[in-house]
């Protein structure tokens, strides 16, 4: 991915400010869809999705974690991670997702057994996603199975950092 290729994170509001400096920059941004491609847990998802309609499966989604200081930012960002995956999980969204990352702590891990438990997310189907990326801040020594169950015909990596992934063979 763009973001990652450049070694930066990639700060998705950016788009959208630039298109609000004048009507000149306005028409230069939404003539430009492939810079419309980044989605993150802050993301408009329609918005960003209707504005790079014209480009084919080029969106790529972050999940990251956010500030940990207690229990209820814990619980706050799990809720809000798994209201993304709702976002993004719908079709014809989901068949335009070509990567994904997720960027969680440890103490987050309630986000996978929440997709686990939730009979909507164990069978997704994201048909062009081509990445996937597993990337804990900490060890997890639990095994991570919120994809067993998803549609990705066109996975070609699965990257995973600290943690111990199961994989399944067809």
């Amino acid at each position: 991915p763009f973001s990652q290729e450049a070694g930066d994170e990639y700060e998705n509001k950016s788009v959208s400010m630039l298109s609000q400096v004048c009507s000149r920059f306005r028409d230069i941004a939404l003539g430009l869809p492939n810079l419309w491609r980044f989605l993150d847990i802050n993301s408009n998802v329609q918005l960003i999705a209707s504005r790079s309609a014209n480009v084919g499966p080029i969106l790529e989604a972050q999940v990251k974690g956010g500030i940990i200081n207690t229990f209820e930012d814990v619980k706050n960002n799990v809720n809000q991670y798994y209201s993304f995956m709702g976002r993004i999980a719908s079709a014809p969204l989901s068949s335009r997702i070509n990567y994904i990352r997720f960027d969680l702590y440890p103490g987050e891990i309630g986000f996978w057994e929440k997709l686990v438990e939730t009979k909507a997310f164990k069978s997704l189907a994201f048909t062009n996603l081509e990445e996937l990326v597993l990337d804990f801040k900490d060890f997890v020594k639990k095994g991570i199975l919120f994809y067993k169950h998803w549609d990705m015909p066109m996975l070609r990596v699965i990257e995973a950092h600290n943690v111990l992934p199961i994989f399944f063979s067809q």
